[in-house]
């Protein structure tokens, strides 16, 4: 191993042979699954099951391997349905009626139902068996009258004796299609099943990609962190053996086999920044059934038209978010945390609270306006950092001001909440007033000083501790290198940097400031597809999604613009489709 990569890995207690534990517990060991299958399998099997998921990449992929696996289990008339964003998150009213519209007779939640109570009363009232399957915390005073209407609940936080719950002293770090994942384990072994390979790895390849979008941990507790593992493996079956559904998906996002090896150039960032973009698109901008259609597809002309109209959402959901990002910069101030009203639709809060999230290292609310029972409310998406817990805050405002909160859910670092017109300003003022109660302080994170020949094998032995995700991220370091090309993007707003190493550097939305540095004054333009592009557009839009290509003077005559980076290392590909290293650039210099 390279000295620099066994220095970093002793500063930060990180034991490579833990990273890359081969860790997969029994479906058994899943806090309620022996009940949940027990009941289960007593279902008639000519009985309506509708599953009730929801409509992020979670709830989606969540969604398709509970209908998948139940339809291999012999149940003849199996659904789903996933609430639109305005009916609310998880199993409302409105979610009942469209089950009871589909002829439902059986319903499964999957990422949602550990705090509907109201739903689930409505539910039951109307004849439903209900199951509950979910990963979110539990708003303690409604847990035991779930426990008892539901035929079963299954929560990876939870242990269940009876009627009382407690903690779980197992990893509970699952998403909610892990869990499916592990629950149609048991459905096919108590049910005597025998499925073919490719079934089981569809499916573990959409538990990972759950993983990844759900940001669920990577690097909590290593000596039993399963989620590497799984990820790991989704990776590889993407990489070499993807279904068709999921291939679909990946060619028309762009995403390139190498050349040499015809293998998917798919990591855990290709799922993050591509993969589970596009499947949460669906539910942003439309109708989450149409990323559900396509991974429930039964043909490859279907997926690939279902994978099309995702890309098409996808491709509007970035122009929204660019346009509403801008607009929320304008009303962030000197304050603990930001709660920003915008008149915008409900799918792009997350995404905008998240980049505000990200930049600020602040709590941040951003809402959308909405009506409910005739009355004008909020909905927000509330994204915080790792110091700050913010499910503790909103469970503070439930108990001590149970008004300022119509309803609310979510994760340490990510919620969802309504709030009533009236009670906005009070519930502003409540939460910034909560943060430094229940905030912790940040490790202080030096970065690790490379220089450029250090940093390919420094990168090169990262890969021995892939996957990077939260709660395990890339390593931040300091490289100064010497820069021989320029390739801009301007409908991203991203800049790739190549080195005289040939190493690839990218300032993802620094396209400005990068325009504005004066870097490219001497460098000769050598590519510029502006008039391709006039072919098939207008000039408006052929320049603002235009690429350019730039290079570097000749040595000879002008010596090389050194750059001095602090960004995350990471092995990943180039341009050609080789693995090679890549730094993601958080500030830079010029020496």
């Amino acid at each position: 191993m390279n000295e620099a990569f066994v220095k970093y890995c002793i500063l930060n207690h990180i034991n490579p042979n833990e990273a890359n534990e081969d860790i997969h517990t029994h479906w058994t060991e899943l806090n309620g699954s022996k009940k949940f299958i027990q009941k289960l399998n007593q279902v008639d099997r000519s009985l309506p099951i509708c599953v009730c998921g929801d409509y992020d990449a979670d709830g989606i992929t969540a969604t398709a391997i509970f209908c998948l696996i139940l339809k291999k289990a012999g149940f003849q008339d199996v659904d789903y349905v996933i609430p639109e964003r305005s009916d609310g998150y998880g199993l409302k009213e409105t979610t009942v009626k469209k089950a009871l519209e589909k002829g439902a007779k059986v319903l499964i939640t999957c990422d949602n139902g550990i705090a509907a109570l109201a739903g689930l009363q409505s539910a039951v009232n109307q004849g439903l068996k209900v199951f509950i399957t979910d990963h979110h915390l539990a708003q303690n005073e409604s847990i035991e009258q779930i426990l008892e209407l539901a035929e079963a609940v299954v929560n990876p936080h939870y242990h269940f004796d009876g009627k009382k719950f407690m903690k779980s002293d197992g990893f509970s770090e699952l998403s909610g299609a892990q869990t499916a994942y592990k629950l149609a384990q048991g459905i096919s072994e108590e049910f005597s099943l025998k499925l073919e390979e490719s079934f089981w790895a569809y499916l573990k390849t959409l538990a990972a990609i759950s993983v990844i979008s759900d940001m669920m941990s990577l690097g909590a507790d290593l000596k039993h962190n399963e989620n590497r593992a799984l990820v790991r493996e989704g990776i590889k079956l993407l990489q070499e053996n993807p279904d068709f559904r999921l291939a679909a998906l990946m060619d028309v996002l762009g995403i390139h086999q190498s050349e040499s090896t015809g293998f998917y150039q798919v990591d855990e960032s290709t799922i993050g920044f591509y993969l589970a973009p596009a499947l949460n698109a669906s539910g942003r901008i439309a109708s989450a059934s149409i990323a559900e259609d396509l991974l429930l597809s039964d043909t490859s002309e279907k997926a690939k038209n279902l994978a099309g109209i995702l890309k098409y959402l996808n491709d509007i959901r970035k122009e929204m978010k660019q346009f509403y990002c801008e607009q929320a910069k304008e009303s962030l101030s000197d304050s603990t945390a930001y709660c920003i009203q915008m008149d915008m639709p409900e799918g792009m809060t997350g995404i905008i609270a998240g980049v505000l999230c990200e930049e600020t290292r602040k709590p941040c609310c951003i809402f959308a306006p909405s009506i409910f029972d005739g009355k004008k409310i909020w909905k927000a998406s509330c994204r915080s950092p790792k110091t700050v817990d913010l499910f503790a805050i909103l469970n503070e405002i439930h108990t001590q001001h149970p008004e300022l909160l119509s309803s609310w859910g979510g994760h340490a670092q990510a919620a969802g909440i309504s709030v009533e017109e009236e009670h906005f300003e009070k519930f502003n003022e409540v939460f910034c007033s909560l943060v430094s109660s229940f905030s912790f302080p940040d490790e202080e994170i030096h970065p690790f000083s490379l220089q450029g020949h250090e940093f390919k094998e420094f990168c090169k032995d990262l890969s021995t501790i892939k996957p990077f995700g939260h709660e395990f991220a890339a390593p931040q370091v300091q490289l100064r290198a010497s820069i021989q090309k320029a390739d801009l993007f301007y409908k991203s707003g991203h800049v790739k940097l190549t080195t005289s190493d040939r190493i690839e550097i990218w300032l993802y939305y620094q396209l400005e400031d990068f325009l504005q540095s004066g870097f490219l004054d001497d460098f000769k333009k050598i590519k510029d597809n502006t008039k391709t592009r006039l072919e098939t557009m207008d000039y408006e839009e052929a320049i603002s999604g235009r690429c350019e290509a730039w290079i570097a003077p000749n040595p000879m005559n002008h010596p090389l613009k050194i750059m001095e980076f602090i960004g995350q290392a990471d092995w990943g590909w180039n341009m050609f489709g080789n693995p090679a290293p890549v730094l993601n650039v958080k500030n830079y210099q010029y020496i």
